[in-house]
């Protein structure tokens, strides 16, 4: 059977492979439709292509803030938990009583923001996958209206 600490870790690990994957996606797909549209073949709708890429390259930096996200509320992680050893390790019977309050206030406030960057990180997980889907269904929708004409 797996540990939770073993399985809270293989989540980690493939929720970052995944939103690498989802990020390098969305700059394949940028960077591929740039290059290979030719917009001399297409006599209606153009205005289809300008925002399908934007659409994509607001997916791309959705992606880049959510990786960077997750790296900061993996370092934070890191903190509160040393932070809560070196706690453990203060005798709170001892003159070291204001620095058990002090790490107290820091964990409290490391939590806190912990809290909204796991709100940003949502935010921008949905917004690189509203973003990645509605530019590719804009270049879809582009060339079948223009394979009808």
């Amino acid at each position: 059977m797996i540990k939770p600490d073993k399985l809270y870790e293989l989540y980690l690990q493939t929720s970052q492979k995944f939103d690498y994957f989802m990020t390098g996606l969305s700059i394949a797909v940028f960077a591929y439709s740039v290059q290979s549209l030719d917009l001399s073949e297409y006599s209606s709708y153009l205005f289809l292509a300008p925002i399908a890429w934007i659409f994509l390259l607001i997916s791309v930096i959705a992606g880049i803030v959510r990786i960077e996200l997750s790296v900061t509320l993996n370092k934070s992680d890191a903190v509160i938990e040393t932070m809560q050893m070196v706690k453990s390790k203060i005798d709170s019977n001892t003159v070291e009583k204001q620095k058990m309050d002090d790490l107290n206030k820091e964990i409290t406030d490391l939590k806190e923001k912990q809290g909204e960057y796991i709100k940003y990180a949502l935010w921008a997980y949905r917004i690189n996958q509203i973003a990645l889907l509605a530019g590719i269904s804009l270049l879809g929708f582009l060339k079948v209206l223009n394979i009808s004409k």
